[in-house]
């Protein structure tokens, strides 16, 4: 408890700092309490971030908790897939999140449950190691979508504390808010995941904001790579 006291003290201590530096104020939010609020020069929006949730099915699968066993576009198709991630996990030995689906069916009934989902080593996603399944196959696992070797290991310990990175993000969406898809008043929102690519040795946490918004930072050393912000339409949409 102590220990947990001292880091949120220090994150604090991090964000006064910022603050007085940069002018923008940022306030730490808790689970239940009100988004933060974010002032930077002439922009001002209230910021709500949050980790991906990911919920584990017997040994190697995790799944978005959100995205999956949801409404049903066709009779069967829960049941269908629950059962499509028992067979696939009995002979399974590689740890999967499964980010995405697609269903197939006929006459009101699912036909097929094609399953998406990419290696996951201690809650980081590997984000060029994709694997598939698919309901119909007998297959008792899931296959490789590319054969690739295992270059690197993603180490967590080795990331950033994703607390401090907030102020970075919030400013640069704040000031980037007319070109994004604001929906829900002044709220930015949206979720952050950590993720490795293996290829490049790349650890980074990416953030996905007001839907189709991206921000990637340097898990490593905070630093904000790459940015992209877009309202929803085509990025050479113009109106005549």
């Amino acid at each position: 408890m102590k220990k947990r006291d001292h880091i949120r003290t220090s994150v604090l201590i991090f964000c006064i700092l910022f603050s007085m530096l940069t002018g923008c104020s940022f306030n730490l939010r808790s689970a239940g309490e009100e988004p933060a609020f974010i002032s930077s020069g002439e922009y001002e929006c209230d910021f709500e971030i949050k980790p991906l949730v990911f919920k584990k099915f017997g040994e190697h699968i995790y799944y978005l908790e959100d995205k999956f066993f949801k409404e049903e576009k066709y009779n069967g198709q829960n049941e269908t897939m629950r059962k499509c991630f028992e067979d696939k996990d009995s002979e399974e030995v590689t740890d999967i999140c499964l980010i995405n689906y697609i269903v197939d069916g006929r006459d009101g009934k699912v036909t097929d449950i094609q399953l998406y989902g990419r290696e996951y080593i201690d809650g980081i996603l590997v984000d060029d190691k994709p694997y598939y399944a698919q309901s119909a196959s007998k297959v008792k696992h899931f296959t490789r979508m590319f054969a690739m070797k295992r270059q690197h290991n993603p180490n967590r310990l080795i990331s950033v504390d994703p607390e401090k990175i907030f102020p970075k993000v919030a400013e640069l969406a704040c000031k980037n808010k007319y070109s994004m898809m604001m929906n829900r008043g002044n709220l930015i929102y949206g979720t952050y995941v950590l993720k490795f690519n293996d290829t490049q040795n790349y650890l980074y946490y990416e953030f996905t904001l007001n839907t189709y918004s991206t921000i990637k930072v340097n898990a490593k050393n905070g630093k904000i790579d790459y940015s992209e912000f877009k309202d929803g339409y085509p990025v050479d949409w113009a109106y005549d």
